[in-house]
């Protein structure tokens, strides 16, 4: 029973960090520093409760905004965002 018990938690915490990990956002911008850093100020002005992210990937920095489960609110923020950010694109989680 205390080897299941063990397994049981192991688990448990393998599917929370995968929750945590695997979501959805939403990218609204590539290029440099000083565009990407002036974008993402004005993003968290008008959406403070949106998580946002600059990111650096060589060499590009990037703008990314929201953590979403579901697909379909993904999408529909995506829609929504698209009307001010209309270079937005989803990102799936494994290509975050």
């Amino acid at each position: 029973p205390h080897k299941v018990k063990t397994l049981i938690e192991r688990k448990k915490a393998i599917n929370k960090e995968q929750f945590e990990t695997q979501y959805y956002a939403l990218q609204l911008y590539y290029g440099n520093y000083t565009a990407a850093k002036r974008l993402l100020q004005g993003f968290e002005e008008k959406y403070p409760t949106w998580e946002t992210e600059l990111v650096f990937e060589t060499p590009n920095y990037k703008v990314r905004v929201g953590r979403f489960k579901n697909l379909k609110i993904a999408n529909q923020k995506l829609e929504k965002i698209r009307q001010e950010y209309p270079s937005a694109f989803l990102l799936e989680p494994n290509n975050l």
